[in-house]
């Protein structure tokens, strides 16, 4: 596999940790407001598309991984969905109420991240995406 099927890999940890930076300043300046209340889920909250986003991309390209274009799009939605019900989950803590709602997010994200492992299983047979040409 040649140094150019990295690129998307690199490309997406890229995207990954400026979402983990932004996460951060988004978790810093909303806990600077909250009167003195901190969520374990702000707190963390940069770790979710660290850990879950940037990490697993920089091994694909360490280990020269191809992996198709929806599986990583379906990560991609997995890694934001758990994104999103983290940071509602700290807003719902520090405003001190809860929502029905909540789970949610992380059973449609754990769905998003096991639909996005059996597509690249199933090694894109099922799928094919052709960049939306007219055939």
């Amino acid at each position: 596999m040649s140094s150019s099927s990295q690129k998307p890999a690199v490309k997406s940890a890229r995207h990954y940790a400026l979402a983990a930076f932004g996460c951060a300043i988004f978790s810093a300046i909303y806990e600077c407001f909250s009167h003195e209340v901190y969520s374990p889920w702000m707190v963390g909250l940069c770790a979710i598309p660290l850990l879950t986003g940037a990490v697993p991309a920089l091994a694909i390209a360490r280990l020269r991984i191809s992996v198709s274009w929806i599986a990583s799009q379906l990560w991609a939605c997995a890694v934001l969905t758990l994104t999103l019900g983290c940071c509602f989950a700290g807003v719902l803590e520090i405003y001190g109420t809860t929502s029905p709602w909540l789970p949610l997010f992380f059973v449609v994200s754990a769905t998003l991240m096991l639909g996005s492992v059996l597509s690249q299983q199933l090694g894109g047979r099922m799928c094919h995406w052709d960049g939306g040409a007219d055939t």
